[in-house]
């Protein structure tokens, strides 16, 4: 009676060293196969944070230059390389602090809402050049090619003007993140837009 009941005992604990043991492989098998699936995910969430960002970014940047081209050619002068700062509102929007004093426009007028980028961490920088020379047509060889206007049909002497008049060459960068002195605008990552103003772009 003895042996029997000793016989079973063994057999009922080599059965808990194998249930143990298939359930630390079970386990190890699981966790070989969740783990590249987070990291897959938590990936796909960061590239997407980032790819939020730098739409934002955008978007932002663009509503800032047609704030400036809003002004007209003919109202626009030359700026030194300018750096703006953000101040919130009551209302949870951001004014630009400056901006409207350097091109005209109302300080009311400038208001900025974010979802994909905290404002509070942000800054502008604005510079543009007034110049018709910039653009020339140049030969294969670096020197100067004649350049014949669609319009006029004349062909101008000199250097090869491509415009009459001067255009307007600005560069718009926004910075973002945490401070870094340096980068122009005091910020870890920038955005760097440039655009183009020309005459024709003028309020009568």
């Amino acid at each position: 009676m003895m042996s029997v009941e000793r016989t079973e005992n063994r057999r009922n604990k080599k059965k808990t060293g194998y249930s143990l043991i298939e359930a630390l492989v079970a386990l190890g098998i699981l966790l070989l196969g969740i783990v590249p699936v987070v990291t897959v995910a938590t990936q796909a969430m960061l590239f997407h944070h980032r790819a939020s960002e730098t739409e934002e970014a955008a978007r932002i940047s663009q509503t800032m230059i047609d704030y400036i081209k809003s002004r007209g050619y003919d109202n626009l002068d030359p700026l030194g390389g300018t750096k703006y700062s953000l101040s919130s509102t009551s209302g949870g929007a951001f004014t630009v602090d400056g901006f409207g004093s350097s091109f005209g426009i109302s300080q009311d007028l400038v208001l900025l809402n974010s979802k994909g980028i905290n404002l509070n961490e942000a800054s502008f920088y604005v510079v543009m050049d007034k110049d018709k020379n910039i653009a020339k047509l140049k030969k294969s060889d670096g020197s100067d090619d004649t350049y014949t206007d669609p319009v006029t049909g004349e062909t101008p002497a000199g250097p090869k003007d491509m415009y009459r008049e001067d255009l307007i060459y600005g560069k718009f960068i926004f910075g973002f993140g945490d401070t870094d002195t340096a980068k122009k605008t005091g910020r870890e990552k920038e955005m760097e837009t440039t655009f183009i103003i020309t005459p024709i772009e003028n309020w009568k």
